[in-house]
């Protein structure tokens, strides 16, 4: 094996390594937006709908209100910009897949679940 060959093989194996967590997240957040509604629960009782679209926009339906969002894929879950509570800034969740969909931690706590 030459030397440019060898590097170039390895140098292929290190990004698809650096990629491999994202990969799991996009993957995530794309299945995730689909146009479709979820029904989100968050951990003090609310609930609401929320629709992701593949373009990074979501709509968050709250009773007879209804909110523009956006997010973005994120290592391990997804953050949200322009949710009450979120100061301006992004909300950022770590997801866990379930049987029904998905369940939303920050900093170790469960803050919302996603389900059809």
């Amino acid at each position: 094996m030459t030397a440019s060959r060898f590097v170039t093989r390895n140098l292929i194996a290190l990004l698809i390594g650096l990629s491999a967590p994202y990969a799991h997240a996009e993957t995530i957040g794309f299945a995730m937006a689909d146009g479709k509604s979820w029904n989100a629960t968050t951990s003090d009782g609310h609930r609401m709908k929320i629709t992701f679209f593949a373009d990074g926009r979501a709509k968050m339906n709250v009773a007879i209100m209804s909110r523009a969002l956006t997010w973005q894929p994120t290592k391990d879950g997804l953050c949200l910009t322009g949710v009450p509570g979120g100061n301006g800034g992004p909300k950022c969740l770590r997801l866990a897949r379930t049987s029904t969909g998905y369940v939303g931690y920050e900093g170790g706590k469960v803050k919302m679940t996603l389900s059809r």
